[in-house]
């Protein structure tokens, strides 16, 4: 009996032994799951999620999207313009182009000026109208752009574009000869009056700054004045016109004829703008000698309509560089021209007004009044 009891002992021995060891090997498998669990879960939870979350995307840049290049411009950027070579408008950009090429801002890139003329600017518009808007072709403005519209009911006009930015105002002078009989802008008129039909008064295309600057001064005079018109395709061929003596008057820019007046070769008579030019303080304005023609002539620029916002800002920031580079600066005082930096947003206000009051004026009539 005492044998058989010892035996059972053992045996319950053994099997306590047995049961212990499962238990225990059962929980270290639950603890070893538990850990496994918990880090594959934070890691998850706190790596590839949250990184996904962190990193901002990207759209990447494309023909479709160039706003999204945050490194524009990636190519040169075309000025078109109307203007023949050696106008006051190709002076301008020119000068504007050699100002920013160079600057970091253009990536190394570089602003290129083209001249497309002909019919009174149009060929340049419809050519830039046509354009991809992406910011790397842009439209040279002045005055003339809208005069031609006006007058000759053109089907394209600012309103086809983006405004870009405006940069300076032009102002206009009439000129002689300096060997001429004429001292003052009133002794001209008192001689056109007395001599109709004998002087010759050169300017540019119907639709030039030149001759809507004879045709508001002509209108601020009772019965106007009996001339003999010459039209010229650019303001080169004009300047040249009135050195060799082939017209007795021209109107035009004193950066077009800075030149020939420092040369004493020219006679400006009057400026047709609120004050005088810094450069010429003894020339008076006509609204001083008694004449009411007084012009406002932004020079700007106008991009494709849909440009997106982040390239006209990009632009607006290149254009506006130029106002950084001292010679540039230098060169528009010493051509008495006026810096006058205006925005997309306030130069397009300022295109609708020009508009309104070419209208006003009434210009259409008065430029078909002289053609007769």
């Amino acid at each position: 009996m005492k044998h058989k009891m010892g035996n059972l002992k053992r045996i319950f021995a053994v099997l306590l032994t047995v049961v212990l060891a499962v238990s225990m090997i059962a929980c270290s498998n639950g603890s070893s799951s538990g850990a496994s669990q918990n880090t594959s879960s934070g890691a998850n939870q706190n790596t590839p999620s949250g990184a996904s979350q962190d990193t901002p995307k990207t759209e990447p840049a494309s023909e479709s999207n160039p706003a999204s290049d945050t490194s524009f411009p990636q190519g040169n950027i075309v000025i078109t313009l109307g203007n023949s070579p050696g106008s006051g408008g190709d002076i301008f950009c020119r000068a504007l182009a050699q100002a920013i090429n160079g600057n970091p801002i253009m990536n190394g890139y570089s602003i290129v000026v083209e001249n497309r003329t002909g019919a009174s600017g149009a060929n340049a518009m419809n050519y830039v109208v046509g354009q991809k808007p992406d910011g790397y072709n842009v439209l040279s403005y002045t005055t003339s752009l809208t005069i031609a519209q006006v007058i000759n009911d053109l089907p394209i006009g600012h309103q086809n574009f983006r405004p870009l930015c405006s940069v300076v105002t032009d102002d206009q002078m009439i000129l002689v000869r300096t060997d001429s009989k004429w001292e003052t802008i009133t002794d001209l008129v008192e001689d056109a009056k007395a001599n109709p039909g004998t002087q010759i008064w050169g300017r540019g295309l119907p639709s030039g700054a030149s001759t809507l600057s004879q045709l508001v001064f002509l209108s601020t005079i009772p019965g106007g004045l009996d001339i003999k018109p010459v039209p010229f395709d650019g303001g080169g061929e004009l300047i040249t016109a009135l050195l060799g003596g082939h017209v007795d008057v021209a109107t035009a820019e004193y950066g077009e004829t800075r030149a020939q007046i420092e040369a004493g070769l020219f006679r400006p008579l009057c400026v047709l703008a609120e004050n005088r030019l810094e450069k010429l303080p003894d020339v008076p304005t006509a609204k001083e000698m008694g004449f009411d023609a007084v012009l406002f002539r932004p020079r700007g620029f106008l991009v494709p309509e849909g440009t997106p916002d982040e390239i006209v800002a990009k632009l607006e920031e290149i254009f506006r560089s130029a106002l950084d580079n001292e010679e540039f600066v230098n060169s528009l005082r010493e051509d008495a021209t006026t810096i006058n930096w205006m925005d997309s947003e306030k130069f397009g206000m300022v295109l609708d007004d020009i508009y309104q009051s070419y209208i006003d004026l009434g210009l259409k009539e008065l430029a078909a009044a002289e053609s007769k």
